[in-house]
């Protein structure tokens, strides 16, 4: 079974960068969520791991961009557990369920508020904290360069959850 959900960190800019910057008219909301980049991924007990990265806000037609990639990886029925997100539950990704079926790719729902059944959801929090270091932090390429490097070895000694 493969576990699906998108991860956001979010970069932190000062009043004073931004200041520097010239950009004291933008909005207090700006200054504290920055996007820094949205992953999308897929994983499964083994902690075989594939992920679509997204340096801007995604919405549902990226989502089932990353699935109909992702049908074409598979070469048995695989079946895909998702939370009740928006994007999961837009018309156009509802629609493109029968056509994933086709493929032998079933997507089926969790019960809201069910973190703990969702795979990926252990495996983002482990990114978040416990894995991107804290000098990570210290700027925004550093933080995008961690969290590349983390993407591409989870699955590795370094980066393996052992899910029970």
């Amino acid at each position: 079974m493969k576990f699906i959900k998108a991860l956001n960190l979010w970069e932190q800019e000062t009043l004073e960068q931004m200041r520097d910057k010239h950009e004291l008219s933008i909005t207090r909301k700006r200054a504290h969520s920055i996007l820094l980049s949205n992953v999308l991924g897929f994983i499964n007990h083994s902690c075989q791991f594939e992920s679509y990265v997204f340096e801007q806000p995604f919405n549902s037609s990226m989502v089932v961009a990353c699935f109909d990639e992702f049908v074409k990886t598979i070469d048995k029925t695989t079946y895909v557990l998702i939370d009740n997100a928006p994007t999961h539950t837009s018309h156009l990704f509802k629609e493109s369920i029968k056509r994933w079926e086709q493929s032998n790719l079933y997507v089926k729902f969790i019960s809201s508020y069910s973190p703990d059944l969702n795979l990926i959801e252990i495996l983002w929090r482990k990114i978040k904290y416990d894995w991107i270091p804290f000098s990570a932090f210290q700027s925004f390429n550093y933080l995008k360069s961690d969290l590349f490097h983390i993407l591409a070895n989870i699955g590795s000694d370094e980066y393996t959850i052992t899910y029970i």
